[in-house]
């Protein structure tokens, strides 16, 4: 075997342990993004959550557009969060966007990105940031009025015994 042909073994050896290695790279790179949208989707989606949990829990919540009416849920890692505000103030200083009250009302409410939201409805807008991605989720909920906690007329027993009637 000549000098030059050990060489040109040699070389090609290590162009071919340069690509694997930069192949590796690039693969890690693409997962390391994809996890970190996975965790930011999954923080607005907590965030949208614990919003819906504090309405139900207090209806006015959101009402007020005040800063405490602003639901954040920490991440696993540092700097990652998700936040849903109420409050315009809040939402100028995160450059996020502001979820709209309409709970209670008669009339249609302008909501974020030229959506007209309904009497009785919320909109949330979730945001959820982990690492380089930036996630925005937005969820509109509608609570329809009702007059009577039975729709049909008549006299109705559950399996645990409650009984309500209607006339």
């Amino acid at each position: 075997m000549t000098l030059a042909s050990v060489l040109m073994v040699g070389t090609m050896a290590l162009v071919l342990a340069f690509s694997l290695v930069g192949t590796s790279f690039t693969h890690l790179s693409a997962a390391g993004r994809v996890s970190e949208s996975q965790q930011a989707r999954n923080l607005a989606e907590s965030a949208i959550s614990r919003t819906l949990e504090t309405i139900f829990a207090q209806n006015t919540f959101g009402s007020q557009k005040i800063d405490a009416e602003t639901v954040n849920v920490p991440g696993p890692l540092d700097g990652s969060r998700g936040v849903v505000t109420f409050s315009p103030a809040v939402a100028s200083r995160e450059g996020i966007p502001c979820s709209v009250h309409n709970l209670g009302t008669t009339t249609t409410a302008a909501g974020w990105s030229d959506r007209q939201l309904p009497p009785d409805s919320v909109q949330l807008i979730g945001v959820g940031v982990c690492g380089g991605s930036r996630i925005r989720l937005e969820t509109v909920l509608y609570i329809p009025p009702f007059l009577s906690p039975s729709p049909c007329p008549g006299k109705w027993t559950a399996a645990r015994g409650e009984s309500s009637s209607r006339d």
